[in-house]
């Protein structure tokens, strides 16, 4: 059977949804996070595609789903304890919001995290001490390429891509919660900086390029265009597929790449 993985953002949306799969006697396993992840996750719930579809005609728009990937088991492992606590904690918690296949590479997930605090004064410290990271003022953001996963960080959400399965994206969320509010207690032995440091990967750029060689931008291959997009003489608004298309993660995903890398997006282009 063909198992399906999602969570909610809120706890009574995750209450609702048990009570459904009680009431219908719907089977489903729950992923529970430990405590030392309690303050970036809620449970994750595993089913199958029918059980998926009667749980999302009762809980109709009151209580959306993240989203739904396939269900991968975990190799990784979470860790004991509490979470760690901080004095000055300006993160607060993480609920993921958005959970979808990662664009540049289906066997990975993507999840964007809605934040309960106000992280953009700790942002420019960020950008002083993360190697390679792109800031942006606008926000403000700050995007980096943390191995082969691309991250970006705003003041009320962080958005994580090629994470393993969904505990892996827990850890991930937990490790940049320490990360940040550690830069946070450290401010002031830190000049923050407003640098854009970034080199930009055309190979990345590729994996998020649509891979049709379709021509429509002006270039023979995807492979041409993102080489050209790299070096500033074509801007990623001219992928016709990704941005005249209702394919909306592409076109985030090519957004992101080009936010971590410091590329220009184009300025006739306003994301909707």
């Amino acid at each position: 059977m063909d198992l399906m993985v999602t969570t909610l953002a809120r706890e009574d949306g995750l209450e609702a949804a048990l009570a459904v799969l009680v009431q219908r006697d719907l089977v489903c396993r729950m992923i529970r996070p430990v405590p030392a992840l309690a303050r970036v996750a809620l449970p994750a719930l595993v089913m199958g595609r029918e059980e998926r579809a009667v749980l999302e005609e009762c809980l109709g728009d009151d209580y959306p789903c993240a989203g739904w990937v396939e269900y991968r088991p975990t190799r990784r492992e979470m860790p004991s304890g509490e979470a760690q606590e901080f004095s000055e904690d300006i993160f607060g918690t993480a609920r993921i919001v958005t959970l979808q296949p990662c664009v540049a590479d289906d066997t990975k997930i993507r999840v964007i995290a809605d934040l309960s605090n106000d992280i953009g004064p700790v942002i420019p410290y960020l950008n002083a001490v993360v190697d390679n990271a792109s800031y942006s003022g606008n926000g403000p953001s700050l995007s980096f390429m943390d191995g082969e996963r691309m991250i970006v960080l705003r003041p009320r959400s962080i958005s994580i891509a090629k994470a393993d399965e969904i505990v892996d994206a827990w850890l991930c969320l937990e490790r940049y919660r320490q990360t940040i509010n550690d830069t946070w207690s450290r401010r002031a032995g830190i000049e923050p900086s407003f640098e854009a440091r970034s080199k930009p990967n055309v190979i990345e750029l590729i994996r998020r390029l649509p891979g049709t060689n379709c021509g429509m931008c002006g270039e023979m291959t995807c492979m041409a265009f993102a080489v050209k997009v790299c070096s500033g003489k074509a801007a990623i608004v001219e992928c016709k597929p990704a941005f005249e298309s209702t394919d909306s993660a592409s076109r985030r995903a090519l957004l992101e790449a080009c936010a971590g890398m410091g590329i220009p997006v184009g300025s006739s282009f306003r994301e909707v």
